[in-house]
């Protein structure tokens, strides 16, 4: 073995110390996030005989959620952390086809293994500790490259349905998901030959896990207008904004700083030399298009969606550069990643230490006053107590587990049955002022991470 090769050995070994790590602390302290709750709660439901988007009121697209319930298939009540471990297998065959995807460019294999790690372990620190859509919806856009990719170098029509069905399933587990189409469509394009043939084919491909799916909602007498709502996510008709993430807004600074756990790819830049322009622009805008996940929110999690596409990239460029990667220089910027890595990975640990224990001290107070299985809406507070709670919809057909914000208060207060609960924070308590006439009210005390103690109002509909 080379000096640089063992070099990328240690830092690989780092990297699994820091995943171990992470994934046992995630085991250990299981804290349900604020999606965790609001996917695990419409999963039970789900099992319970309910049709998504027809009995459930959800704007995503159900495959991911149907794969990541696949535990409630054997018991009624499920553990968090068995749905944790399909989250993060499914993170790991990700990264197992983006090793594949990484072989097309002759890289050095330590160094395509490294590179590997890195994305699987970037994935961790970016919400991976959560039960997410993006995993899921990632890891059929990454089959559906690797099936493009093969189109390209054989110009099989099998692949390139491959890559269109894998595209459809990518959209039907979340909407997002859909942006890959861009640079794929955009390279059919650039080829000499068979361009409407070979988009005719794709485009077959993708509406075939679509047609399939509504032929289970035309089963179960859905218009097929309404299935185009619920698949486009207009299915659930909100009061004001569209979606959570609208006033959470891309700041360029934290792009800048999630490049700093793969800072190689600041090198791309400098390494871009004499190319085969089609394949510098294929890569190039497959990269760039991953970004426009942003035009939704700017959450942790969506950052899931771009490391893929950028360490591709970054390969593609550093297959004509081998003295690049071979440098001195080299080394030192993948220290810097690594040594973020690290750091973040012990910040994470403790964050989750704390959030569960937090977590679970509220809950306590929370289910002396609501208990188990009671009707509830949350406002304010996080999603996951719908799932600690065993809690159900104040109206599952219209409201579901909806985030705050999706609904006016009044909407809220008219859609509450005699006995159910409405659960307010501090921040949120304005909006119900005047409004809960007929309603019995406790207050309890949150803790939030920071130990600083929070009132929460409940509020009982009598």
């Amino acid at each position: 073995m080379t000096s640089n090769n063992r070099i990328l050995g240690s830092f690989s070994v780092l990297l699994l110390i820091c995943c171990a790590a992470s994934i046992v602390a995630f085991f250990w302290f299981p804290f349900v996030s604020q999606d965790s709750g609001y996917y695990l709660s419409t999963m039970r439901d789900m099992h319970q005989g309910n049709i998504y988007f027809k009995d459930i009121a959800a704007p995503y697209n159900p495959l991911a959620i149907g794969i990541l319930s696949l535990p409630y298939f054997f018991m009624t009540i499920t553990e968090f952390s068995y749905h944790l471990f399909i989250n993060l297998l499914i993170l790991g065959v990700c990264s197992l086809v983006l090793c594949k995807i990484l072989q097309r460019f002759n890289l050095n294999k330590w160094l395509n293994l490294f590179l590997s790690l890195s994305f699987f372990m970037i994935c961790i620190l970016y919400d991976g500790n959560h039960i997410m859509l993006e995993p899921v919806s990632l890891l059929f856009q990454l089959l559906a490259l690797e099936y493009y990719l093969k189109f390209r170098k054989k110009q099989h029509f099998s692949a390139i349905l491959k890559c269109g069905i894998f595209l459809g399933l990518s959209f039907l587990a979340k909407q997002y998901g859909l942006f890959l189409l861009l640079p794929i469509g955009l390279d059919i394009l650039l080829n000499t030959t068979g361009k409407l043939k070979n988009l005719a084919v794709l485009a077959s491909g993708i509406l075939l896990p679509v047609a399939l799916l509504y032929l289970y909602y035309a089963w179960n007498d859905t218009p097929l207008t309404q299935f185009i709502n619920y698949v486009l996510g207009k299915g659930q008709p909100f009061d004001q904004g569209t979606g959570t993430g609208i006033h959470i807004k891309f700041k360029l600074s934290h792009l800048f700083d999630c490049f700093f756990y793969i800072p190689f790819v600041y090198a791309i830049p400098f390494l871009i030399k004499k190319f085969n322009y089609r394949e510098l622009f294929f890569y190039t805008v497959m990269a760039l298009s991953s970004l426009s996940i942003f035009f939704f929110g700017s959450y942790d999690h969506y950052f899931q969606y771009i490391f893929a596409y950028f360490i591709i990239l970054f390969a593609f460029v550093a297959s004509t550069s081998q003295k690049f990667t071979s440098s001195i220089i080299f080394y030192v910027i993948l220290s810097v990643g690594v040594i973020k890595i690290c750091s973040k990975t012990v910040s994470t640990i403790k964050h989750q230490k704390i959030d569960y224990e937090v977590q679970q001290e509220n809950f306590v107070h929370l289910k002396n006053i609501v208990p188990i299985g009671s009707t509830v809406y949350l406002h304010g507070i996080s999603c996951a107590y719908y799932y600690l709670g065993e809690y159900h919809s104040i109206n599952l057909k219209k409201i579901g587990y909806a985030f705050p914000g999706y609904f006016y208060p009044e909407t809220i207060i008219n859609n509450m049955d005699k006995n159910s609960f409405l659960i307010v924070s501090h921040n949120y308590l304005d909006d119900y002022l005047g409004k809960t006439e007929g309603f019995q009210m406790e207050t309890i005390k949150f803790q939030n991470e920071d130990k600083e103690i929070e009132t929460v109002y409940i509020f009982k509909k009598r």
